[in-house]
């Protein structure tokens, strides 16, 4: 940051290298100018990457293609039914293109919030980011457990054509087995790298509301001779979380956008099929879902109820950080001596709103948020549900 000065101590502040690993194996590469260009690490990388925007490119088309060609034109398929239930593929792989674009406003960030971090002595806790590591990766393997767990030999066959356009090439007895590692490599590249996304965005928040109540936890005296140079410090520090916020937000607005949107459409979308009345007796893979369909309306729901509350965190951490200015500048104002410089300088930061994440700038988060939110999607819910019993 321009207005902090680094320290010597940078190196012992880490930011989540097991997230950035996880992103990386995924086609997003936030550690791409850090290296040696003519290093074989960096070819290597590169090459990987490349393959990695093909396999994509793949998942996005055979998308489209299941949609449009099969979907859409089924005649006992619903199209509001099918939008809904293939969104999340769209979601992924637009979230994977606004990352890969993305990926140098991502390191900068990290290198910031260290640098912000070795300032005011806060460093990352790796076990957040072990813990974060083990839920983007577990997330979609109990997805896929509960997916498969009591699937027949002829419903595996069923998921296998439906994912081949109706095409049947597997040997008898071989379709699970199939099916199992097809439905491994979907569900992974569905909601592996948006679950990494979301748990490091958490993670991010949290630290920036720890350097906020940090700052503010600073002790001040109005009578020390140092009084200047301290709300000078306070001025700066603030300043530059405030300045990182906004590059933080700018870069992950859209991101965090996109897997907000995901979720509410999965909790709808769940929500809505998870009533008796529409599981009919033609859709077997309805009832074979329900176990899956509650895990996926579950981690919407906690995905959703996470990033929310994290970022209102931010939200309620510059509040308090605004009381601790105005505190600040009534002991000026009582004070005997004359600080007409520092009380000029807490007033222009105290006079500006607390800073509040978006989500692309659709909707902001606070507490109230979370609330209204998940009563739109029910109250939504229950009314499609009125709809279709009419």
């Amino acid at each position: 940051m321009e207005n902090i000065e680094d320290r010597t101590n940078t190196e012992n502040f880490k930011s989540p290298s097991l997230l950035r690993n996880i992103m990386f194996l995924f086609g997003v590469d936030t550690d791409k100018n850090s290296r040696i260009s003519s290093s074989k690490t960096a070819k290597l990388c590169s090459a990987y990457q490349r393959f990695m925007s093909v396999l994509w490119i793949i998942y996005f088309l055979h998308f489209v293609a299941i949609t449009f060609l099969y979907e859409i034109r089924s005649p006992v398929a619903d199209f509001r039914e099918s939008i809904s239930r293939k969104f999340g593929d769209a979601i992924a792989f637009l979230l994977w293109l606004t990352l890969k674009s993305r990926c140098q406003r991502i390191s900068d960030i990290l290198n910031d919030i260290l640098h912000l971090g070795s300032s005011l002595n806060v460093a990352f806790k790796q076990i957040s980011d072990k813990i974060g590591a083990l839920v983007a990766v577990g997330v979609p393997l109990t997805i896929w457990v509960s997916v498969f767990v009591e699937l027949e030999e002829r419903e595996c066959k069923s998921v296998l054509t439906y994912f081949s356009f109706n095409y049947s090439y597997v040997s008898e007895g071989y379709n699970c087995k199939i099916a199992w590692i097809a439905m491994l490599s979907y569900q992974f590249a569905t909601y592996t790298l948006r679950t990494c996304l979301a748990v490091l965005y958490v993670i991010l928040c949290f630290h920036y509301n720890k350097l906020l109540h940090k700052l503010s936890k600073i002790p001040y005296k109005v009578s020390d001779i140092s009084v200047h140079s301290s709300i000078r410090y306070h001025f700066l520090t603030y300043e530059s979380i405030i300045k990182a916020l906004k590059s933080f937000e700018n870069t992950m607005s859209l991101p965090i956008f996109l897997i907000e949107i995901g979720d509410c459409i999965s909790m709808f979308y769940c929500f809505v099929k998870m009533d008796p009345f529409h599981q009919s007796e033609e859709k077997w893979f309805l009832k074979s879902y329900t176990v899956s369909g509650q895990l996926l309306a579950l981690r919407a729901v906690l995905s959703f109820l996470c990033v929310s509350l994290a970022a209102s965190r931010v939200y309620e951490a510059c509040k308090n950080a605004k009381d601790v200015q105005e505190e600040m500048m009534k002991k000026l104002i009582a004070s005997d001596e004359e600080h007409k410089k520092e009380f000029l300088l807490l007033l222009v930061t105290h006079n500006s709103p607390p800073f509040t994440l978006s989500a692309w700038g659709f909707f902001y988060f606070d507490r109230g948020l979370i609330l209204t939110a998940i009563g739109s999607i029910l109250t939504y819910s229950l009314l499609i549900l009125q709809l279709d019993t009419k």
